[in-house]
């Protein structure tokens, strides 16, 4: 009963499903950044992982490296003469950004799932505009990477962001959802020194990336504070959600899981875009 509750509750954020539309984009250059982040804000311990920026002069694909991993794999196992033993898929490892962001336009649309129970996912999109992000350009410059860069200040996500950018690549992009600027993004950091994103390569490949391939996945249209508003009620939730009850019988098991889940939760409250 509490399970379907749940359900009802998530889906009441959003009715419109998008229609599963395979889209190949023709890629040039692909940038590599470190994404360094805090997860608890009240502990000095660091993570990190690679991301990948794939991009010409008017579109790119920004995605973790467990998120490319997870993707080629499946796209391999789908459409690839070689499947892998006993058909199931394994790809170690997490990215604490797990999502696919594609710039197109002035547009931004973001791709990601949220876990409920065991192995089931819902999954969601939502779009927002680049014009939503007002840089402030600083006049301070410095040479990173072997650019010459320029400073600007964003505030987005409920943090202020400080950002180099390079004219010597005259692409208006970076990672994550960051762009907007006459450059590319070289590095950026919040100001609390919990995330930042710096390059570390930038290759000319061409690359064919195909995105929405799976015809098993669909996903469902919602705001980004919705977004958000769910991401937080299934963090906050998650015994119950993995349970499936709220009481009554296995009560004693339930309650020990939602203990140790509220360890888990009080460790992640440190996320890149901070939301009430």
């Amino acid at each position: 009963m509490f399970k379907n509750i749940i359900f009802i509750i998530l889906f009441s954020f959003s009715l419109t499903s998008l229609s599963q539309v395979k889209q190949t984009y023709d890629l040039e250059y692909k940038a590599t950044y470190l994404m360094t982040f805090r997860p608890d804000s009240l502990d000095t311990v660091k993570e990190k992982d690679k991301t990948y920026l794939s991009f010409n002069d008017s579109l790119s694909v920004f995605r973790s490296d467990t998120k490319h991993r997870k993707d080629s794999t499946r796209y391999q196992y789908l459409f690839g003469k070689t499947k892998p033993t006993g058909g199931k898929i394994w790809v170690l490892g997490k990215s604490r950004e797990d999502n696919l962001i594609i710039k197109e336009g002035d547009e931004i649309t973001t791709f990601e799932n949220l876990s409920i129970v065991d192995r089931n996912d819902v999954n969601y999109f939502f779009e927002e505009s680049k014009n939503d992000q007002q840089w402030e350009i600083k006049e301070d410059t410095a040479t990173i990477k072997g650019y010459l860069c320029q400073n600007a200040v964003l505030e987005y996500g409920n943090r202020i962001w400080s950002a180099w950018f390079t004219e010597e690549i005259p692409v208006s992009d970076g990672p994550y959802r960051f762009s907007g600027l006459p450059g590319l993004n070289i590095q950026i950091e919040d100001q609390t020194g919990s995330w930042s994103f710096e390059l570390l390569d930038i290759v000319k490949t061409p690359q064919t990336i195909t995105v929405n391939f799976d015809e098993a996945i669909t996903y469902q249209k919602t705001e980004k504070p919705d977004f958000y508003k769910k991401k937080k009620y299934l963090l906050d939730n998650n015994a119950h959600l993995k349970t499936g009850s709220s009481g009554g019988e296995g009560g004693e098991r339930i309650e020990n899981l939602a203990k140790r889940v509220e360890e888990v939760r009080k460790k992640d409250n440190n996320w890149i875009e901070l939301y009430p």
